[in-house]
C-alpha cells in the first residue's frame, strides 16, 4: 500500500478494525462483501516468511472489502494490520 494512499489508520488489531467497518457500512445501508483475506489466502502455504516480521507467525492481515451503495456501484476498501494497527485505504 502507497504512503500516500491512506484515509485512516487505527490503533486496533485487523479482525476488530475490519469488524467494526463492517458493521458500521452496513448500518449504513451499504453491502459489504469481504472479497480477499490475506491470512485465509496463505493458510496452505506454511513455509512463507512475514517481511516484516522474518518468520512464518506474525500478525501481518490484509483485507479487501467490497462495499455497495444503493446504486450498486463497488468502492474497494483495503485494510492493512501489523502490531495491532490498522490503515485503511
Amino acid at each position: 500500500m502507497s504512503r500516500g494512499t491512506k484515509l485512516l489508520t487505527l490503533n486496533l488489531d485487523s479482525k476488530k478494525a475490519v469488524e467494526r467497518m463492517m458493521n458500521r457500512l452496513a448500518a449504513d445501508g451499504m453491502q459489504v462483501i469481504r472479497s480477499f483475506d490475506l491470512r485465509t489466502a496463505r493458510a496452505a502455504h506454511v513455509e512463507c516468511t512475514c517481511p516484516h516480521h522474518g518468520n512464518a507467525e506474525c500478525d501481518c492481515q490484509m483485507v479487501v472489502l467490497l462495499v455497495y451503495d444503493d446504486l450498486g456501484i463497488p468502492l474497494r476498501l483495503i485494510a492493512h494490520g501489523k502490531d495491532d494497527r490498522t490503515h485503511c485505504a
